[in-house]
């Protein structure tokens, strides 16, 4: 029988990088993966959504990948058009009305999340809200938006992130609402979550550990 020295498990992580898909490879990979989990979890044909909802965004598309080149996850950066955030173009949340009191022309969207059913859900996540802290601080942008399930906004409060919540949404209907039903399920949460809160909140998180290191590179 033997054992490892503890440095040993830290030349054995797994070594994770947050990249922008620039190649052709990386945008197809993501995008297929992202439409395999809105199929597989949701019950989506993405064309179908991207047809009842064609407005396209100006997006940073971000892969998520191992040492191996195998693709965990995907996220986008989403600029809104005009003032219109996709959080409020698609599931109508009520974004507009704190125009005046967030500081909305200075943020972006982070959704359409997705990692592939072999990558473990804690390090995507982790991965996904270094580079939303790496990439606000970096851009100089004031905050964000986002649309999330209930577990993932539970996680984001008990890590201590402060986020201004939007409880009001727009009734949508015919082929909007049928899409939209689907991918709310039980229910979804709509923030707001300032640079400095999120920068407070998510330094936190250790980019290296045993079993894994995280590199941003944006």
């Amino acid at each position: 029988m033997f054992f490892l020295h503890p440095s040993t498990y830290y030349l054995l992580a797994m070594d994770i990088t947050v990249s922008r898909a620039t190649s052709v490879e990386d945008q197809r990979d993501a995008r297929y993966l992202l439409k395999t989990v809105y199929k597989d979890e949701f019950g989506i044909n993405f064309d179908e959504f991207k047809s009842v909802f064609p407005l396209d965004f100006n997006t940073i598309l971000l892969v998520i990948r191992n040492e191996e080149n195998q693709l965990l996850g995907t996220a986008s950066i989403m600029e809104p058009v005009g003032k219109l955030f996709p959080t409020e173009y698609i599931f109508g949340a009520n974004v507009q009305k704190f125009e005046q009191v967030l500081p909305l022309a200075g943020a972006v969207e982070i959704g359409r999340l997705a990692k592939s059913k072999d990558a473990k859900a804690g390090i995507v996540t982790k991965a996904i809200m270094l580079a939303t802290m790496d990439y606000l601080t970096m851009s100089n942008f004031q905050g964000w938006v986002s649309t999330v399930k209930s577990p993932l906004y539970r996680l984001l409060r008990s890590m201590g992130l402060e986020m201004f919540t939007f409880d009001e949404f727009a009734q949508k209907e015919g082929v909007e609402a049928e899409i939209v039903a689907r991918y709310k399920g039980d229910h979804i949460e709509s923030f707001f979550a300032s640079t400095q809160d999120t920068v407070t909140a998510f330094r936190k998180i250790e980019r290296s550990g045993p079993g894994y290191q995280i590199n941003i590179l944006l």
